[in-house]
């Protein structure tokens, strides 16, 4: 049955990438051939929001497979921590707006970079806080940050949200485990495929969390991770 459900999956994913992949690109010509305009900002960047947030949930379940059966390959490079996290602040605010939900970067300690695979990290920064956007009420705030010791370089969204009980909190990062007033929200992948991928990242991912307060959701990413060197020119 698992096979079964896997399989399924990954046929109809790889069949909606191609059509979803249109409309994306057609909402962010659109957006170049308008121009800045208020009359349609907040509805094309409320259509390219909803395409790349649909994007990433296909992206994450072809990933989980890979990752699972040992067949992901880290495309790493130098990854600039503070450049990475405001970007994906930008891009939830068309989201965060209405909601009335105040986005926001920590100062960074310093200037911090890192090798890592920049497209699955962003996923899984990009997973925490699409989480945080669903959980977090109105008025109330989510923020990023990243720091870093001699080993390992964190990254971390706290939310101000309905915070986490103590028993569910190792349960929510198993593959489809979600609480279960959350179940209609997604497949519960998600958080799975930021631990694997976290993994992957010679890390750990945690979440530290008060019901009523809030989460912060921590991850990290060590600094043994090296990019591979470059091919050696063959002889002429």
């Amino acid at each position: 049955i698992e096979k079964a459900k896997e399989d399924f999956f990954h046929m109809i994913t790889h069949d909606m990438r191609a059509p979803l992949s249109t409309l994306q690109g057609y909402t962010e010509l659109l957006m170049k051939k308008i121009g800045p305009s208020p009359a349609t900002d907040k509805y094309l960047q409320s259509m390219l929001y909803s395409s790349r947030r649909l994007r990433g949930m296909i992206d994450d379940i072809l990933n989980v497979t890979k990752l699972e059966r040992g067949t992901m390959t880290l495309q790493l490079d130098n990854v600039d921590a503070e450049a990475l996290i405001t970007r994906i602040k930008d891009n939830h605010e068309p989201v965060a707006g209405p909601k009335n939900i105040k986005l926001a970067v920590a100062p960074l300690p310093s200037k911090i970079h890192v090798t890592a695979d920049p497209i699955l990290l962003e996923r899984v920064i990009t997973n925490l806080m699409g989480n945080s956007l669903k959980f977090t009420p109105g008025g109330g705030s989510i923020t990023l940050s990243a720091w870093e010791d001699d080993k390992r370089v964190f990254f971390a969204v706290e939310d101000t949200g309905p915070g986490i009980p103590e028993n569910k909190r190792k349960e929510i990062f198993e593959k489809y485990g979600q609480m279960e007033e959350h179940k209609s929200q997604g497949f519960g992948l998600g958080l799975a495929m930021c631990q694997l991928t976290v993994q992957l990242h010679k890390g750990d991912i945690w979440v530290e969390s008060e019901v009523g307060k809030g989460s912060k959701f921590i991850f990290t990413v060590s600094k043994t991770m090296a990019a591979p060197p470059p091919p050696i020119p063959s002889p002429s």
